[in-house]
């Protein structure tokens, strides 16, 4: 016969009973002392030995024990279609998520996708966690991360919130109340209309202010496909469901609302002998009411008509007076100048046209406003929305105009100063030229005391992460040549050049062709 070597299974109910009757009671005897053999115990004392093999033998079973798999193993990550850069521009990565040059992350985002390369992939994770403390770090991040990035992304429990799975994103409404918008709005963007098919689903079940704080999701991705079920919406008995239903409808040009409102504009406003004649209703409309138009202001000017008016004005596309009256946007522009209620109406405008973007209009807008100088019909919220949002072919055309006519100067508060200050457009070559070679030669001209030059911190500023950097060589020779008269301002210019310089060195590591 051959000698049974008990398991630890076997050990471990010999042991607890001996310990429970105590080795006074009952000696281990020399089979268990046998059995223990193999453990290699140091203890001579019974007592002892059996609190060291109990001890020993609950750790290696512990040990041997075969964990069980809660969910399968991931895939492993796929193939990397691009180069990751180098790690001269991960520094410079670090160095601007650092803060020492943050207003050129945009920048560093788009040379990334430009030249095709992606982040390596130990450089991820802490990127990742900059995003969770950062909310404006995952939009950035997210076009440069690439498949590798994402499957990484995935595996972790707290980044994985940057970035739903489909799945997550297409149950949206099993989500928690506050996590259901934001959900939404990212399935319209992977799917706009099976998402508008979802809330219709669950529409019935939701109580009024979930369905408020819902609708507008639709805002991303808006089509004419949605009207009906906008136009369902807008017939809620809550005017806070109504109001949200009304306000995106406004937003679809071609949607029956905005064509409603275009009829009560029409007779509203119409040309007289080539000059805007405004005549408002004796009793407001209550149609328009249902169609979002709650008019205010009954102690301004104008009253609460002429709220009416602005506010149908705001949701009429500029292009349909354009096309209504034959003129050019120059000439809308005009015939709204002229009317009565100038500024209300003109804010209105500027209103319709953050809605309902249209080029030439903006461009006839904001060319008059630099004409009249009066920072009143510029500077509101709507009008500081459409500069920022104007493209960098019309911010750079209508400022080199302006300045090589009225230039080389900025004035504080002045819409170029704005406008320039924001940084949220690209400078050409010329603009750069005349602002900051302008500033060189406005600062040899004035006392360095000069407060009224104090904005020029902000517009160098903007220059140093808008300018081409290959401008460098010419800016630091114009400054720098034959003269040292810049007292206060020589460390603001160095802080322009060392940007430029920066940014030179950025994009020159990603054109390396070694990742």
């Amino acid at each position: 016969m051959t000698n049974h070597q008990p398991t630890l299974r076997d050990l471990w109910p010999a042991l607890c009973r001996h310990l429970l009757l105590g080795t006074d009671q009952q000696s281990l005897g020399t089979t268990l002392r046998a059995d223990l053999g193999p453990l290699q115990l140091d203890s001579e004392e019974e007592a002892l030995v059996l609190l060291e093999a109990l001890g020993l033998v609950h750790l290696l079973h512990k040990g041997a024990r075969v964990l069980e798999t809660a969910v399968a193993l991931p895939e492993s990550a796929i193939e990397q279609p691009r180069t990751p850069c180098s790690w001269r521009s991960v520094q410079h990565l670090q160095a601007i998520l650092n803060d020492h040059h943050r207003p050129a992350l945009p920048e560093f985002s788009r040379l990334l996708h430009q030249y095709q390369k992606v982040l390596p992939p130990t450089s991820i994770p802490l990127l990742l966690d900059r995003c969770l403390l950062q909310a404006d770090g995952w939009p950035l991040l997210e076009p440069i991360l690439g498949p590798r990035g994402y499957w990484l992304l995935r595996q972790h429990p707290r980044w994985s919130v940057l970035a739903p799975t489909p799945g997550q994103v297409r149950g949206w409404a099993t989500a928690d109340a506050a996590a259901q918008p934001a959900l939404l709005r990212q399935f319209r963007q992977l799917d706009a209309a099976a998402a508008r098919e979802s809330l219709v689903l669950q529409w019935p079940l939701l109580l009024p202010k979930v369905q408020a704080r819902l609708l507008p999701a639709l805002a991303t991705g808006l089509a004419p496909a949605d009207e009906v079920f906008l136009e369902t919406a807008l017939q809620h008995s809550r005017k806070e469901v109504r109001l949200v239903a009304a306000g995106l409808l406004a937003s679809l040009p071609t949607s029956l609302l905005v064509q409603r409102l275009w009829q009560h504009a029409q007779a509203a406003l119409h040309l007289v002998g080539g000059q805007l004649v405004i005549e408002l209703p004796e009793h407001l409309p209550k149609a328009t009411q249902a169609d979002g138009i709650y008019p205010t202001g009954s102690k301004a000017p104008g009253g609460l008509k002429l709220n009416w008016l602005c506010q149908l004005v705001a949701r009429i596309p500029f292009y349909f007076w354009e096309r209504h009256w034959q003129k050019t946007p120059a000439e809308v522009i005009g015939l709204f100048v002229k009317a009565p209620h100038t500024l209300p109406l003109l804010q209105a405008v500027t209103d319709s046209l953050n809605r309902f973007p249209y080029a030439a209009g903006e461009a006839a807008l904001i060319k008059w406003w630099l004409l009249t100088g009066q920072e009143t019909y510029w500077n509101t919220p709507a009008g500081r929305q459409l500069l920022e949002n104007s493209t960098p072919q019309l911010f750079n055309q209508c400022l080199v105009t302006w300045l090589e006519q009225f230039g080389p100067l900025v004035p504080a508060e002045s819409l170029p100063a704005f406008w320039l200050s924001r940084g949220t457009q690209t400078w050409e070559p010329a603009l750069t030229r005349i602002i900051v070679i302008g500033f060189q030669e406005i600062a040899q001209q004035r006392q360095l005391s000069d407060w009224s030059l104090v904005h020029y911190h902000r517009l160098l500023e903007a220059a140093a992460y808008q300018s081409d950097p290959q401008l460098l060589p010419a800016i630091r020779d114009a400054w720098f040549q034959g003269t040292s008269r810049f007292g206060r301002w020589h460390a603001l210019v160095e802080k322009l050049l060392q940007t430029l310089h920066f940014r030179q060195e950025m994009v020159r590591a990603l054109q390396a062709q070694e990742g």
